[in-house]
C-alpha cells in the first residue's frame, strides 16, 4: 500500500488511465426524451402505413400499381436504414460505427431498394402483372441493402500517392463475422421463425382448435427461450470469454458489443 507509480503529480497528469477492456466500461444509456420522441414518430408512421394497407390492400388486383406499399420505405425503412448500420450491423462486424453522412446515404439506398422491390412486376396473372408480397419485398430489399453496406463497413479509405484506396480494418474477422451472423439470425431470422410459427398455428387450427391454442404459446416460448439462450452463449464464447482471458489481446473482438446482445434479446 502507498507505493507510488509515478515520480510526481506532473507526471501523473500525463498518465493514460483510460479503461481498455470493453467489458469494464459502463453501459450506454439513452435520453428519455429521445426514446419518447422516436416512440411517437414510429407510432405515427406505422399507424398511417397500416391505415393505407387496410384501405387499399384488400382491393388489390393484378395490374394495379401498389403505390401505398412503397410508402413503407418512408415510414419505417428510412429510420431503420439510418440506424441499423451505424448502431447495429457495423459495430457487430467491425467494432466501429460510421459517420452520419454515410448512414444517410445507406438509408437512401435502403429506401430506394425497398420501394423498387414493392412495385416492380414479378410475374403475370390473367394477362396482368403482379408484384412481390410485402414481406418478400422487405426481405429482398434488406438482403440487397446488407450486401452493399456491410462490405463498405469492413474497409476504411486510405490515401496513398494521391490515390484513394480501401483497406480492410485490422480486426478478428472470424469472430466478428460469426457474431454478425448471429445478430442477424437472432433478430430478423427470429421474425421469420415466428412467421413460420404463425403458419403452423393456422395449419393446426384447421385440424384441431384446442391443440392449436395449446401449441401456440409453447412454440412461441420455445423460440424466444432458444434465441435468448443462444445469444447469451455466443456472447460468452465470442466476446466475453476472449476479453476476460486477455483484455488487451489482439485476438479479442473490438468495440462495444453489449448493445448488440441487448437488441438481440429484446427483439
Amino acid at each position: 500500500a502507498g507505493v507510488p507509480v509515478v515520480k510526481n503529480l506532473a507526471a501523473a497528469a500525463n498518465v493514460d488511465v483510460h479503461v481498455l477492456s470493453e467489458e469494464a466500461k459502463p453501459y450506454v444509456t439513452a435520453k428519455a426524451s429521445h426514446v419518447i420522441m422516436w416512440a411517437m414518430v414510429c407510432f405515427a408512421q406505422f399507424v398511417l402505413f397500416y391505415l393505407l394497407m387496410g384501405i387499399y390492400e384488400p382491393s388489390l388486383a393484378p395490374g394495379d400499381f401498389p403505390w401505398w406499399r412503397a410508402a413503407f420505405a418512408g415510414f419505417s425503412i428510412v429510420p431503420f436504414g439510418f440506424t441499423a448500420v451505424p448502431d447495429f450491423l457495423c459495430p457487430a462486424l467491425t467494432g466501429r460505427s460510421v459517420s452520419t453522412r454515410v448512414a444517410a446515404i445507406m438509408a437512401s439506398l435502403c429506401a430506394i431498394s425497398e420501394s423498387l422491390a414493392c412495385v416492380v412486376p414479378l410475374g403475370w396473372h390473367g394477362g396482368k402483372w403482379c408484384t412481390l408480397p410485402l414481406y418478400c419485398a422487405e426481405c429482398f430489399a434488406f438482403v440487397f441493402y446488407a450486401s452493399v453496406t456491410l462490405p463498405l463497413c469492413m474497409c476504411r479509405p486510405k490515401s496513398q500517392d494521391g490515390h484513394l484506396q480501401l483497406r480492410l480494418l485490422p480486426v478478428r474477422w472470424s469472430a466478428h463475422i460469426c457474431w454478425l451472423v448471429w445478430c442477424l439470425t437472432g433478430t430478423f431470422g427470429t421474425w421469420i421463425v415466428m412467421y413460420g410459427v404463425a403458419l403452423l398455428y393456422i395449419a393446426l387450427e384447421k385440424w384441431n382448435g384446442i391443440v392449436a391454442s395449446l401449441a401456440l404459446p409453447a412454440m412461441t416460448t420455445a423460440v424466444e427461450y432458444c434465441t435468448v439462450a443462444a445469444s447469451s452463449w455466443l456472447y460468452r464464447i465470442l466476446v466475453y470469454g476472449p476479453r476476460l482471458s486477455s483484455p488487451t489481446s489482439q485476438s479479442a473482438m473490438v468495440g462495444d458489443q453489449k448493445p448488440q446482445l441487448i437488441i438481440s434479446i429484446c427483439m
